[in-house]
């Protein structure tokens, strides 16, 4: 007995075109899709740990501008009152306080000038003991702030974490500067000389600079509010 087989080219190609669009899709479903709501679950999982952590560096930036010396009536006029937003009623709570509005684009090139000021009428030996407090200052800052990002670097976004270690490279930059004069009295007891200047002055407003740009760009962030109020 003889059979004939017809081969059915039609299912063929269309089994053939079938499982190449469910490739396609299912390669689309593992490279795009699944990835990108893994990620979306991760930054919602994350944002309770995220507005805790840059809180945080909130709070130790305005505790820090709150204890300056640098303070004028300009500089001071107004002040910031922040918080998370009330939309998430659950997690609503007070920040901090930044003595200072950040918002205003006078208080930039004031913060340089209060800074100057500050040390201008001063002889060398006042501006060095003055600085040397200033160092201190700092230095404990600056080892504070690098603590919380090393701590909860997961919970923070990299862009963040790139201005912040950029701020704590200016800091690190004075304290380099700074300690030449450390160099210097060793070289004025030897000689018995008169301090005639200070190293590391020019680096301070660059510093406070950078801090106030950085308050300002947290607090624009959408997991904030903010109140601006007129200082008594």
């Amino acid at each position: 007995m003889i059979y004939l087989f017809i081969f059915d080219w039609n299912s063929f190609w269309i089994n053939i075109i079938a499982g190449l669009v469910l490739f396609v899709l299912s390669l689309i479903l593992s490279i795009w899709l699944i990835p990108r709501y893994t990620i979306r679950l991760l930054k919602k999982r994350n944002k309770k740990y995220l507005i805790n952590k840059i809180s945080a560096l909130l709070q130790e930036f305005c505790e820090f501008l709150m204890i300056s010396p640098y303070r004028d009536k300009i500089l001071n006029l107004e002040h910031i009152s922040i918080f998370t937003r009330k939309s998430d009623f659950k997690n609503f709570r007070f920040v901090a306080l930044c003595c200072i509005n950040v918002f205003n684009r006078i208080i930039y090139p004031q913060i340089v000038i209060v800074i100057l000021e500050y040390y201008r009428h001063k002889n060398p030996n006042e501006s060095y003991k003055l600085l040397s407090e200033e160092f201190s200052r700092l230095k404990t800052f600056r080892i504070e702030i690098e603590r919380i990002i090393a701590a909860h670097s997961l919970h923070i976004d990299e862009a963040i974490i790139h201005k912040v270690s950029d701020l704590c490279l200016y800091i690190k930059s004075f304290e380099s500067s700074f300690k030449v004069n450390l160099e210097y009295d060793e070289l004025l007891k030897e000689s018995n000389s008169i301090r005639e200047g200070v190293m590391g002055l020019n680096d301070l407003p660059k510093i406070y600079e950078n801090l106030l740009f950085l308050i300002k760009e947290l607090i624009s962030m959408r997991y904030f509010e903010y109140k601006i109020e007129i200082s008594e």
